[in-house]
């Protein structure tokens, strides 16, 4: 017995000895982001090996000036780096400057005078220069290997792109489809070059150019997108804007890359979080004591969506649902799109009864079901007004009373025509049309409204440039910030979706955004939990359980509604009243909730 003992001692001893002999030499010759990760942590942060390399200087002469940066801040004499720094360094020449960015470990040559900024350096570096912008990330595919869904995705969209692996078809796919689409092009009045695979000092990469029709504003018009391979999984992908009628730098933007070269990571990306409202001086009273009461008065606020809501919604199906539920709405949402008109009848009946609407205004005209057809946002960024948007304004004005303001929520997705990845996969264009419409706004004494940031709480893709901060338009345009989790359901099971437990989903969303917008009131402008796959009544249980942990949370909005499939089934059934067993849960939980 007691050999049988040792001998699987030994066996298990063996078996750990061999594990961690693996481990070691994945660490030390893996190419992957972790393995590189962990190597640069130990030779940087425990030996503090000079982060300067020879390598770094190569190919560079007459150097005028070498900066490097610490958390985005520029530093002198320190070239070594604790894990948590954010490192940088920058070399100017009067030909090139060229970027090492230790922190995501690549570095690459920019035009000359390209000057730097590194306060979003967790997710993004940009620059800006003498005529062009840059933004530079470093991306990760989810994708190995080559997929059935892309290739049949690269079919319809980008017939031409090559590719070899999964990472290429990422890169085609969900980098880049709207943009190498010829219907989306023809939609929008944009011009785009076939997509070229070059050659980055031994790193594969693709680059093509595009050029924005009818541009009337100082707004550049000019586009190259760049991707650069690093390992098996990861990229970087390097995007310069310019004016079309500099065509000398697009023809030297290609030989920009003869130098690029990868490296094992220094520490990790750093962005300051200074996000707070701004009290907006032309509010009026009644809408200043609005935002004061949701902010700060304690009382929680709860909201309803249902189908045909501007008709027998507001008439009939909301009236239902609060008798039902022995509770009085105190928000009711609704959807406009931008070839609509400002809903004035509606708004004035809500404010008769007590309520108050969250309005979402989308710029679309076919309600998001085609993404390849024409963007009104792309077409606000070429003249940088419109007719359309100033008379919903007028309207607005006229109305007079306060009203919350969603502007075109789940920016950071693939399915919205005002999404980046639908206008020219550059959240910038996003930020300049937000601004522009606020602007318009004030023009037209706006004074009434409060004013909703609200991107999806996971963003598609999930690339570092779609991060939903890089769509934040500024303190100053922004009173409320809007957060949307639902529970899908396991409906698309194919898509990998999972069902998710109220406090799973908003646990997620606070860890994101608490320390960036946690200076803000926050709304769930809409949410809800689908039947399939679990106990829908049980997962309101637990939404009324935990709903009260987050300080920032100070309103729900419930989508009492479907999403449905291409033939037509209730994929995604969120109504509230769908059986008496979700409707008590939801009685229950007010009841013992709300402070009414």
């Amino acid at each position: 017995m007691k050999k049988k003992q040792n001998r699987a001692l030994f066996i298990a001893i063996a078996a750990a000895v061999v594990l961690c002999a693996a481990a070691l030499i994945i660490v030390a010759f893996g190419q992957n982001t972790i393995s590189k990760k962990i190597r640069g942590f130990i030779k940087y942060s425990i030996f503090h090996y000079d982060v300067r390399t020879a390598e770094e200087t190569a190919g560079l002469s007459d150097i005028i000036s070498e900066t490097l940066y610490v958390n985005g801040e520029p530093a002198s004499g320190n070239n070594t780096a604790n894990n948590s720094d954010c490192l940088d360094r920058v070399y100017e020449t009067a030909a090139l400057t060229r970027l090492v960015a230790y922190h995501d470990g690549y570095q690459v040559d920019l035009p000359a005078g390209a000057v730097f900024d590194f306060s979003h350096a967790a997710t993004k570096i940009t620059a800006r220069g003498n005529g062009f912008d840059v933004t530079l990330t470093k991306e990760h595919s989810p994708y190995i290997f080559i997929t059935d869904e892309m290739t049949e995705g690269l079919k319809l969209y980008a017939p031409d792109f090559e590719y070899k692996d999964g990472i290429d078809q990422y890169i085609g796919y969900y980098q880049s489809r709207f943009l190498l689409n010829a219907v989306w092009q023809e939609n929008n009045g944009v011009s785009v070059s076939p997509a070229e695979v070059i050659d980055a000092n031994g790193h594969k990469g693709y680059i093509f150019h595009a050029v924005i029709d009818g541009v009337t504003t100082g707004n550049f018009d000019a586009y190259t997108y760049v991707f650069i391979k690093t390992d098996i999984r990861d990229f970087v992908r390097i995007v310069i804007k310019y004016h079309s009628g500099d065509t000398s730098l697009r023809d030297g933007i290609a030989g920009l890359f003869d130098n690029f070269r990868s490296f094992e990571p220094v520490g990790q990306g750093v962005s300051k979080t200074d996000y707070f409202p701004i009290a907006d001086k032309n509010r009026s009273d009644e809408t200043a004591a609005l935002y004061e009461k949701i902010s700060t008065s304690g009382d929680f606020l709860w909201g309803i969506y249902t189908d045909d809501v501007f008709n027998s919604g507001v008439g009939e199906k909301i009236p239902a649902l609060e008798a039902a539920l022995e509770y009085d709405f105190d928000i009711v949402l609704a959807y406009v799109h931008s070839s609509g008109e400002f809903p004035s009848e509606f708004m004035n009946d809500n404010y008769e009864r007590g309520r108050i609407v969250e309005l979402t205004y989308q710029l679309t005209v076919n309600n998001n079901s085609d993404i390849r057809g024409y963007s009104p946002l792309l077409d606000i960024y070429k003249s940088g007004d419109s007719e359309a948007v100033r008379e919903f304004a007028r309207a607005a004005k006229q109305f007079g009373h306060p009203f919350l303001f969603r502007l075109c929520n789940e920016m950071n997705t693939d399915w919205t025509n005002y999404s980046g990845m639908s206008n020219m996969a550059d959240p910038d264009m996003f930020v300049t049309v937000w601004r522009t419409i606020y602007r318009i706004f004030e023009e037209e004494g706006v004074n009434n409204c409060i004013w909703i940031f609200n991107p999806h709480d996971r963003s598609y893709p999930p690339s570092c440039w779609n991060d939903a901060v890089n769509y934040y338009p500024g303190n100053e345009y922004v009173q409320m910030i809007g957060v949307t989790g639902y529970n899908n359901g396991t409906y698309y099971t194919k898509w990998g979706e999972e069902w998710r437990e109220f406090d799973v989903i908003y646990d997620k969303i606070e860890a994101e955004y608490g320390e960036t917008f946690g200076a803000f009131p926050w709304i769930i402008t809409e949410f809800a939990s689908s039947s399939y796959g679990g106990d829908k009544a049980a997962w309101i249980d637990n939404m009324f359980e935990h709903i009260g942990d987050f300080e920032n949370i100070k309103a729900a909005v419930w989508f009492s509604s479907a999403d449905y499939d291409t033939d037509g089934t209730a994929a995604r059934p969120y109504w509230l009243d769908e059986t008496d067993d979700t409707l008590a849960a939801f009685r229950k939980g007010l009841k013992k909730y709300s402070v009414k």
